[in-house]
């Protein structure tokens, strides 16, 4: 097959991208062909495609006061006519079969969802975050959950300045889901969920159960070793924002000052949290910045266990994966898919979310244990091969487009 894989970035900058190159990859390893189409950028993997990606733009950098540069971005976050005709002109180059789509709002829009349909392409979206039925797309305001337009009202939005403390982002943001409800209601022929979770908010938010399909994601584990040891220190993954609950792990370290813990990770929070751990004179936390490749994997291998604190509705997120496939237990939170993915005394603990004497009691629990932490990462590297494969997983994406090609 053909698969025109639609997505902002064609790089790792997060979860979705890799979840998005995985897929690439175990497609190409079966013989079909991907083709990518994303916004353009100096750190994307090559790609014959590329002079067909729209041009760069970074949303955060925008401000009020830059009324014309504004008015043209908010402008193409609602339908983007150069998305439109840079895949229009792809699609008749290449003749897709089908085309699997991942984040696509704002850099893209879903302008590339009009191109598809009158191209009568098959479209499937899987679901990464909740910005189809949230604006802000984490369904969190001030640190804590909000699900209040999950009826489609979204001018609560704009009441609570939900989007980056910006009302007019919120404004923004509000008016895009409006307008893009529908559409996507009727443009999106399938929907995959990787976690049940995701697909429930989904189903209460409108949308029909029977288009949403729960697939969870995969790592590649053909080249990873376990490591099934003891480990030297509880080991934080992930990016340094308020979502991920890295301030309400560090006033848990305070609880256990036996139990030494790195950070890895880099994000606007880095300096609050340096700032956090001096005030509070803590010799066993370390930050150790943002890692990758071996130094990653020897971080992870030197383990005892992973701890993912995280405040928000986590969908299916790939720190979990990671770790189980290094052979590491998890401790995370009580939130959103995450419970989905830890079984308590199995591959992990829960504990209850913003609460750090709970994750502090979990995360000692663990450390005083370490046989029980070995035996947990064994089961939890047991449960990758037998259900989070990446044979596992693409079977169940090809299912899909089968079923889609045979509707065609």
């Amino acid at each position: 097959m053909k698969i025109l894989a639609c997505h902002n970035f064609y790089r790792r900058h997060g979860g979705a991208d890799v979840v998005m190159l995985h897929t690439q990859e175990f497609l190409e390893e079966l013989g079909h062909e991907v083709i990518p189409f994303a916004m353009k950028h100096p750190e994307n993997l090559p790609s014959p495609y590329s002079r067909y990606f729209v041009q760069q733009v970074d949303y955060s950098t925008l401000r009020p006061s830059q009324v014309i540069k504004t008015a043209r971005e908010a402008a193409r976050i609602l339908f983007s006519i150069e998305a439109y005709r840079n895949i229009s002109a792809l699609i008749r180059e290449t003749k897709p079969d089908l085309a699997h789509g991942h984040n696509i709002y704002h850099e893209l829009s879903p302008s590339i969802l009009v191109a598809l349909k009158r191209a009568g392409i098959p479209t499937v979206v899987t679901l990464h975050d909740y910005k189809l039925i949230c604006p802000n797309l984490k369904m969190q305001v001030g640190g804590k959950i909000c699900e209040r337009c999950l009826g489609g009202n979204y001018l609560n939005a704009v009441k609570y300045c939900c989007v980056h403390d910006s009302r007019l982002g919120s404004l923004l943001c509000g008016i895009e889901g409006f307008l893009h409800r529908s559409l996507y209601r009727t443009h999106i022929d399938m929907f995959i969920s990787p976690s049940r979770f995701l697909k429930g908010k989904m189903v209460e938010a409108g949308f029909p159960a029977e288009r949403i399909v729960h697939v969870p994601n995969a790592v590649p584990i053909a080249s990873r070793k376990p490591a099934y040891k003891h480990g030297e220190y509880a080991l934080f993954l992930g990016l340094l924002i308020q979502e991920k609950g890295p301030t309400v792990l560090v006033e848990a370290m305070k609880r256990i000052p036996d139990v030494p813990l790195k950070i890895a990770g880099r994000g606007y929070l880095d300096g609050a949290l340096r700032e956090q751990i001096e005030k509070a004179g803590l010799k066993n936390v370390e930050l150790v910045g943002f890692v990758t490749g071996d130094r990653l994997e020897e971080l992870v291998h030197n383990s005892r266990f992973v701890v993912m604190p995280s405040i928000w509705y986590e969908n299916y997120p790939m720190t979990i994966l990671d770790a189980y496939s290094w052979g590491k237990p998890v401790v995370g939170s009580d939130l959103g898919g995450i419970p989905e993915m830890i079984t308590p005394g199995e591959h992990g603990m829960l504990a209850n979310h913003s609460d750090p004497d709970d994750l502090a009691a979990k995360m000692k629990a663990v450390w005083d244990d370490p046989d029980l932490a070995v035996e947990m990462g064994r089961k939890a590297r047991a449960r990758i091969e037998a259900e989070l494969s990446p044979e596992v997983y693409i079977e169940k994406v090809l299912a899909v487009y089968r079923t889609l090609l045979d509707r065609r």
